[in-house]
């Protein structure tokens, strides 16, 4: 959930937008049965985005699909297709991206086991 604060100096108003997203993961090992230090994977969401008091409350909607790779206990690359579609009242847009991110762990904690909660696209 998120709070915004837009001021439009030309028309002298300020939005008080809430957003709210929702999404659905799944991060799919291919070379281990978790993943770790040298895992290939593949990575799937479809995300939604709803807000208010605008209209349409159904603002957005984003699918992803990708493959990535845990290179070590602190970094991963992953790369994909992101479909974007975003729904507004004048007219819905159809959004093509291509996806490429480097993910740095930077959990200090000292935990007997190395998790990565979340290896994938955000």
């Amino acid at each position: 959930m998120e709070k915004s604060w837009f001021y439009e100096p030309q028309t002298d108003q300020t939005s008080q937008r809430m957003r709210y997203r929702y999404r659905l993961n799944i991060s799919v090992p291919l070379n281990s049965k978790t993943i770790k230090k040298g895992t290939v994977f593949a990575n799937a969401y479809d995300e939604l985005f709803l807000v208010t008091p605008m209209k349409p409350t159904f603002a957005r909607n984003r699918v992803y699909g990708g493959f990535g790779y845990q290179i070590d206990d602190y970094f991963g690359i992953v790369s994909g297709y992101l479909w974007q579609r975003e729904f507004e009242a004048k007219g819905n847009k159809n959004l093509h991206f291509i996806y490429l991110a480097l993910n740095i762990n930077i959990d200090g904690t000292d935990h007997e086991v190395k998790t990565y909660d979340f290896p994938g696209a955000d």
